[in-house]
């Protein structure tokens, strides 16, 4: 499926019920919850969250362009975690008594089983069963209404019940907010499951001094990560196989040579990722006239880095950044057809 494809399909079935909205959270200006926006469309509930009167219920579905540094350090090292990815999500948000969960959750099933045509007995999800963290000590009770709507869907032995914070999310940031957590995982054709989903069930806040406390307004946020979306329908055992970053490592292994990907594989896969990453970041920059933080600047020269240390690694000459410079562009050109307007500045910060 055309990622295009992808993408209109899934916000024409949600539409009527979660209207579209443009993406809030642009990528080099989000700081709240870390260098880069990384919270793919949560934090537009934020502000709600805080409110001190009961709000009224609203939805909405978005794609948002996410980058998170603390997922770099395992390129190379999984098949299916990027620097920089695409959330689709969609959410519903206002007074927490009044939040539809098992309609929500009913609806993100059909999601993937209907629309996408997913089958229920490769899914799996976890949820939490206890954990105590700051002032608060959670059990499976918090995660009750969902779990059985869960278990209904697709029976209790593919709902896994986890102990401690792998299905809490939560940020130690006055006035950010946090709750339990949902992971969907589907199974590949290798037989792996991989993660290409969440709820989270946001209805704490943090208030510094390790109190969280919880809130009159919650936040019940769904996504779907559009690469890992994908790799699932396009039936790839790795994330770096799509249709939307093989062309670019296609690129470097014709330079080395047919044989070469089994040998070098996780440094050609750091390639294709962190040309993704700078190619956004400075086209997203220049494009919102925005003045990097010396933060973000610090995780560019990383990646430019890492990028100038594998071609040293390969032996490749620095003008191959241009090929793949315009691979990234003739992918994404029907999505963002202004991209090519801004080549000469990415490859002038690659080569500067």
């Amino acid at each position: 499926m055309k990622v295009e494809s992808l993408i209109q399909k899934l916000f024409d079935y949600l539409k009527d019920e979660f209207p579209p909205i443009e993406p809030a959270g642009l990528l080099c200006t989000r700081q709240a919850y870390g260098k880069f926006n990384p919270s793919a469309g949560h934090h537009l509930a934020d502000p709600v969250i805080k409110e001190k009167a009961s709000y009224p219920i609203r939805k909405f579905s978005v794609l948002e362009r996410c980058l998170r540094e603390a997922d770099s350090s395992r390129i190379g090292l999984s098949n299916r975690h990027l620097s920089f990815f695409e959330m689709f999500a969609f959410q519903v948000y206002g007074d927490y008594k009044k939040l539809p969960k098992p309609d929500t959750t009913k609806l993100f099933f059909e999601i993937l089983t209907k629309l996408l045509n997913l089958k229920k007995e490769k899914l799996l999800v976890t949820i939490l069963k206890e954990c105590k963290f700051e002032n608060q000590s959670l059990t499976e009770k918090e995660t009750e209404e969902i779990y059985k709507c869960w278990v209904q869907l697709i029976g209790k032995e593919r709902v896994k019940k986890t102990t401690g914070r792998r299905n809490l999310f939560i940020a130690r940031i006055p006035g950010a907010p946090g709750g339990t957590g949902f992971e969907v995982y589907y199974q590949t054709i290798d037989g792996k499951y991989i993660e290409i989903g969440s709820q989270v069930d946001y209805h704490y806040i943090y208030w510094g001094s390790f109190n969280v406390h919880p809130t009159i307004n919650g936040t019940l946020g769904n996504g779907l990560g559009l690469e890992r979306l994908l790799m699932i329908l396009e039936d790839k055992t790795s994330i770096y196989d799509i249709s939307l970053i093989r062309p670019l490592k296609e690129i470097i292994i014709q330079v080395l040579g047919d044989g070469t990907e089994i040998l070098y594989e996780d440094t050609i896969n750091l390639i294709a990722d962190h040309i993704r990453a700078i190619s956004f970041v400075t086209w997203e920059k220049e494009r919102s006239k925005v003045e990097l933080a010396d933060s973000q600047r610090k995780i560019l020269k990383k990646f430019k880095k890492n990028l100038s240390n594998a071609l040293i690694y390969f032996g490749i000459s620095p003008e191959i950044y241009k090929e793949l410079v315009e691979m990234v562009i003739e992918i994404y050109k029907k999505r963002f057809p202004d991209f090519f307007t801004y080549k000469d500045k990415i490859l002038e910060y690659l080569s500067s």
